[in-house]
């Protein structure tokens, strides 16, 4: 009597089973190796953190480290924080020896610096996610805060440019220039 309605069942599970793959041994629909890429995406912070460091005037103005994440479908995207008021916030009072000439960076003049700085590092090293496929894309998000506490968030503006694997690997291996490479990156600033 079991073995009766064992037969049916079977007959309903095995082609199911064949078809979603898992008597064939077909490989998981992420082909993505996670661990590897982790270790990319790593690296790739540090790069962006180190490259901030470098063109940012003051390491204040740094107030949340990039951060990588990979979003299923999409890529990879970055994201980090820059507070143009945060040494004013954290030491109110100015310092005796504040450098003359140095000019107060503001939102107007820091976001171009921001898409520059975003456009070359993806340039320079979006092609090195080789657990990524060649079409998914690699963001990098800027929060640029650019107000005193306490005011409206109508300071705040967020920079977001985005290419793809493939177009940073053509770039690299020199089939496109620089020129033609920034004409690809997409640049959203709201």
């Amino acid at each position: 009597m079991i073995r009766r309605f064992l037969v049916p069942a079977i007959a309903l599970l095995l082609p199911a089973a064949v078809c979603s793959g898992l008597l064939l041994g077909a490989p998981p629909a992420r082909s993505a190796n996670l661990g590897e890429l982790k270790k990319e995406i790593e690296l790739f912070e540090t790069i962006v953190h180190t490259s901030l460091n470098q063109y940012l005037p003051n390491p204040l103005f740094l107030s949340e480290v990039p951060r990588g994440a990979l979003l299923d479908g999409y890529g990879l995207a970055f994201t980090y924080t820059i507070n143009l008021n945060r040494s004013l916030t954290l030491f109110p009072k100015p310092a005796k020896t504040s450098a003359k000439g140095r000019e107060q960076l503001t939102a107007e003049t820091a976001i171009p610096e921001v898409q520059r700085n975003m456009t070359m590092l993806l340039g320079q090293y979006a092609a090195t996610f080789k657990h990524l496929p060649s079409d998914a894309k690699i963001s990098i998000i800027a929060h640029v805060i650019s107000r005193p506490t306490g005011t409206s968030l109508s300071g705040n503006r967020v920079v977001v440019v985005s290419t793809s694997r493939k177009d940073a690997e053509l770039y690299q291996r020199g089939k496109i220039s620089f020129d033609e490479f920034k004409k690809r990156v997409d640049t959203l600033e709201y």
